[in-house]
């Protein structure tokens, strides 16, 4: 199974994670999880299962989708999965603050990076 990768996106962006796999034999019972609940397809979510790739499309993210999302894959000899976190900015807003303008990235964490 291929490694899924690290994404970063700025709200309201779609993130796309995608991984190649082995249906193996039986085939495997495969599924996209965000931390530990299941993902559906859904006027939220994307998903894709094609000749042993699959994707997983967040729609409109917003920072509440920032997260640990897995792919798992898993027959009756066993389950192997691949993890990747999501982080998510939301649009940069510029405030003046004691004569000076700064710039704040919200994230699940606020982060401050001051501007001239």
């Amino acid at each position: 199974m291929e490694r899924i990768q690290d994404l970063t996106v700025v709200a309201p962006n779609q993130a796309v994670f995608v991984c190649r796999y082995d249906e193996g034999e039986p085939p495997a019972k495969v599924q996209w999880y965000k931390e530990t609940r299941e993902v559906y397809d859904s006027a939220k979510y994307d998903v894709r299962f094609d000749d042993e790739e699959t994707s997983l499309t967040i729609r409109d993210t917003d920072v509440s989708d920032a997260s640990e999302y897995m792919f798992e894959a898993g027959n009756k000899k066993g389950i192997v999965d691949t993890r990747a976190r999501l982080t998510v900015f939301s649009k940069c807003q510029k405030c003046l603050f004691k004569n000076k303008y700064i710039t704040i990235l919200f994230t699940s964490i606020c982060h401050l990076v001051f501007t001239k």
